[in-house]
């Protein structure tokens, strides 16, 4: 690490005893860099969104119980959000992260850091994009090993291996589906599959690039398969090898021995693969499951090779696995209708007998009127689609923060209906009374607590096929399916109440019906919606809140200090025109002020400014209207006053230090052990803009640090992971937006850099708040000495102050 010229930079020694326990699982930190990224796909390269340059993006591993911190950097040309995909994030739906459901798009060139809680899930899910089509490049695998001191509940496997099935487009997917939704018509579909990122060589130019998985013959594997796919389920084999399927979303199941399995979009399955084939290569592949008729689709096949270690012949031809034919419901259906809960003593599960909530819900591909029959859906109109009759509309601000801050103006309605408005025979031959839906955001509300029962109703509108629906926040039981219309009486009669599956997306059959049931115990504002990408793009989604309950522990957690802002403008083709130096019409500000003052101009305009000015600016308050004082606030940015005012490099004063720099996060030496002990404090100028970067370290115990500073609220500009790097980490600075506080987390073996303008004088106490480190030391003063006059230097002692004893 080099010196940072002019930067305060304060490295925290953090210490303490090994012997100190964790509470609540353990905590990881993770760097997300949402960048753009050149790959090669089908014979042609295009720049994709990824995080971290990879595709797909990097793996979170924890225990069950545990807790990631995930830093978001958006250095893309897009806001965005990114959704942990079947975690329950108990209480903490400001960290779920559907686009304008619980939060607002992470801005270019800022950042965001979601706290993802795990609670009971333990096996495989995935996070990814939630914001329009982002999710195609931007998505990983979560893997949830056993809690520490718990196994399996089957043989531990000799190793893991992860398998995400993807869609590949040549095309720039943001301007698929904006195209799309402009004409009214089918978005394009998707120009490949993928597996791992890779199309396989059952695609031109794709042979050098086939995503291999390398086996020992004998050892038994426990592959994790997650259906990224945008629009369409799928079939997925392996040649000549038997897939025991034995967990299902992050919950176990009764083990099922298959030869294939189908796994619609947002489902994850953990399948044990024993390596006992002839050593040789064989075909791993993957392709759609399409119930539904003339529903446009890719139907070609991705695959990757499990190839075997040692010495031997490459066969002249590697084995294809036999998938069933892609309209195959019959097939589909012999692999769902197997999947039942393990419900053992380790593992229970808890279905809810007593229903306080029950919602029929009506699923339908719809049209939307287009003026004068310009667009290319059915009949000259626009595609849409609609749980009872509402297509949902997208909020410009987020339901979750109107609804905690009790201000909603409009931002939704809780009106969503417990059945269909006019009800139909839904399978039947439909009428065109049927075809067009209603628009808003309508929400429903449901007490704490209550058990919930939702009937999913497939119908026979336009484009009936299959829909994988997925509910956040919650995993629900899957107590039963069937095929025609819900019958309220003979239908659950067929209900498993004993070993339903708990998941948190399943497939509504075409033309059928599916009910889940879950208790409502995980206060929030909950996204419940089609995993097929132009479903939720047309309105097949609708938002759960479930209200507080009694208690702070059955209520929703406050918000974090820092939230992505809501723009309520559009953000695209901005007029830009030059502001002036001064008033246009100059007046008497503070007069009597004349009619022709109180009507304003709109626009956007800025003031040019050549690097290296000094600038001056003057704000004049006006009585036009109601006179007010108005808080003006610049951020300055780089290169400003901010931080060349502060050394904290040399010349300290009264001996505060910077010496010895050392690799705080790597292994440390004995000599970085022991610490000096002194009363130091350090000086600092009245006016000053100071930036102080707490830099975290490895010395015994490497942990999360709250560093708070008495005096001041100060502005986190930038935090992450590693050793702070003087070059490129203030190059990831938010200086836009950054949340005023005045504690921040330093996270562990990472960095945080705070900035404020030194303009309180007098003596303040800055120090880690956890009790044990202030006790053991990690405190230090600063000391702002007074300005040039009265109302800038500390006032007076008061007449009496307590004492100060000697002994």
């Amino acid at each position: 690490m080099g010196d940072y010229n002019n930067m305060g930079f304060l490295v925290l020694a953090l210490v303490g005893f090994m012997f100190l326990s964790k509470a609540n699982g353990a905590i990881h930190y993770y760097d997300f860099v949402l960048q753009e990224t050149n790959f090669t796909r089908l014979c042609s390269t295009k720049s994709i969104l990824t995080v971290n340059g990879t595709l797909p993006g990097p793996t979170i591993t924890v225990n069950r119980g545990d807790t990631a911190f995930v830093n978001v950097h958006n250095q893309g040309y897009y806001g965005l959000t990114v959704h942990w995909h079947g975690v329950k994030n108990p209480r903490n739906p400001w960290s779920d992260g559907p686009e304008n459901i619980t939060q607002c798009p992470i801005q270019p060139g800022t950042n965001f850091t979601y706290e993802v809680i795990f609670s009971n899930e333990e096996g495989t899910l995935w996070w990814h994009a939630h914001s329009d089509w982002t999710r195609a490049t931007v998505h990983g695998a979560i893997v949830i090993l056993p809690a520490a001191g718990t196994t399996y509940p089957f043989p531990t496997p000799d190793a893991q291996e992860t398998v995400i099935l993807g869609s590949w487009f040549k095309g720039d997917v943001m301007e698929i589906i904006e195209e799309a939704l402009a004409k009214g018509g089918d978005p394009n579909v998707s120009d490949a599959f993928t597996i791992n990122g890779q199309p396989g060589d059952l695609y031109s130019c794709s042979n050098e690039t086939t995503y291999r998985w390398m086996v020992d013959y004998g050892k038994t594997y426990l592959l994790r398969v997650i259906n990224a796919v945008m629009n369409e389920e799928q079939f997925f084999a392996i040649a000549n090898h038997t897939l025991t399927v034995v967990a299902q979303d992050a919950s176990y199941i009764k083990p099922i021995t298959t030869t294939y399995i189908m796994i619609t979009p947002g489902q994850t399955m953990d399948i044990l693969v024993t390596a006992n084939q002839p050593p040789s290569q064989y075909y791993m592949a993957s392709h759609s499951f399409m119930d539904g008729t003339n529903v446009a689709h890719h139907n070609g096949t991705t695959s990757a090779i499990v190839q075997y270690n040692g010495n031997y012949s490459t066969p002249s031809i590697t084995p294809l696995p036999t998938l069933p034919a892609e309209a195959n419901i019959t097939a589909a259906d012999n692999f769902t209708k197997q999947v039942r809960a393990l419900a053992s003593e380790e593992h229970p599960i808890d279905v809810p007998l007593e229903i306080h909530s029950r919602i029929f819900i009506a699923i339908a591909i719809n049209e939307r009127i287009c003026a004068n029959s310009s667009c290319e859906g059915p009949d000259n109109n626009a595609l849409s689609a609609s749980l009872n009759n509402i297509s949902f509309v997208i909020p410009s601000v987020d339901v979750l923060q109107a609804y905690y801050r009790g201000n909603n103006n409009g931002v939704y309605s809780s009106n969503f209906p417990d059945n269909p408005p006019n009800p139909y025979n839904y399978t039947g031959n439909v009428t065109s009374s049927t075809i067009y839906s209603d628009f808003g955001t309508r929400v429903r509300m449901i007490e704490y607590g209550e058990g919930v029962e939702i009937i999913f109703q497939g119908t026979n509108i336009i484009a009936a096929e299959n829909h994988p629906m997925h509910l956040h926040g919650f995993s629900f039981y899957l107590v039963g399916t069937g095929y025609g219309n819900f019958d309220n009486t003979t239908s659950p009669k067929t209900y498993n109440l004993v070993d339903p599956p708990e998941v948190n997306t399943i497939g509504v059959p075409k033309n059928g019906w599916a009910t889940i049931r879950f208790k409502a115990d995980n206060p929030g504002v909950w996204f419940m919606h089609c995993h097929l990408e132009r479903h939720t793009s047309w309105g097949m989604d609708t938002v759960l809140i479930v209200r507080n309950g009694n208690t702070t522990e059955t209520s929703i957690r406050p918000p974090p200090a820092y939230m992505p802002p809501c723009s309520k403008g559009n953000n695209n083709g901005v007029q830009i025109s030059n502001f002036p130096d001064n008033p246009p019409n100059p007046y008497n500000y503070t007069g009597d002020v004349t009619s022709s003052t109180i009507y304003s101009d709109f626009g956007t305009r800025v003031r040019m400014i050549e690097y290296g000015e000094g600038v001056e600016i003057i704000f004049q308050g006006t009585n036009i209207i109601t006179p007010e004082n108005h808080p003006m606030h610049l951020h300055l940015l780089g290169n400003s006053q901010l931080t060349d005012s502060l050394h904290l490099l040399g010349n300290s004063q009264l001996n505060y230090p910077f010496t010895n720099p050392y690799n705080y996060t790597g292994d440390v030496t004995s000599s970085t052990i022991y610490s000096d002990f002194g009363t130091r404090v350090r000086m600092i100028e009245y006016g000053e803009g100071v930036e102080i970067i707490f830099q975290g370290t490895n010395i015994i115990t490497p942990e999360n640090h709250p560093m708070h500073l008495h005096g001041f609220s100060f502005y986190l500009v930038g935090t992450g992971s590693g050793n702070f790097n003087s070059t490129t980490s203030p190059k990831t600075y938010n200086l836009v937006d950054p949340p005023e506080v005045n504690t921040i987390g330093v996270p562990k073996n990472g960095w945080a850099t705070i900035r404020f303008k030194a303009d309180n004088p007098g003596v303040w106490f800055m120090h880690c708040h956890l009790e044990r480190h202030t006790s053991w030391g990690m405190d230090t003063v600063l000391i702002v000495r007074n300005g040039n006059t009265t109302e800038t230097s500390i006032r007076p002692p008061p007449a009496h102050m307590p004492p100060c004893s000697k002994s």
